[in-house]
């Protein structure tokens, strides 16, 4: 591994273990904008949810495992 990333995880730049506390209401949110949507009856609402779950879950697998091809 290059010496300014190990610095960066040393120093806590990167969040190797980061708190899942955001992401989980990230997702309840968007539970509630889609569940939401359903009652309304309106298919963008609807998506608009979907969006926020993809998002998150997006960012949370980027946020937990930065690196794709590290070994």
């Amino acid at each position: 591994m290059s010496s300014w990333l190990v610095s960066l995880l040393e120093s806590g730049v990167l969040a190797t273990d980061p708190a899942p506390t955001p992401y989980l209401v990230g997702t309840v949110i968007g539970f509630a904008i889609g569940g939401f949507g359903h009652i309304i009856r309106s298919n963008l609402v609807i998506v608009s949810g979907i969006l926020v779950i993809a998002a998150t879950t997006a960012l949370f697998i980027l946020a937990t495992h930065p690196c794709v091809g590290c070994q």
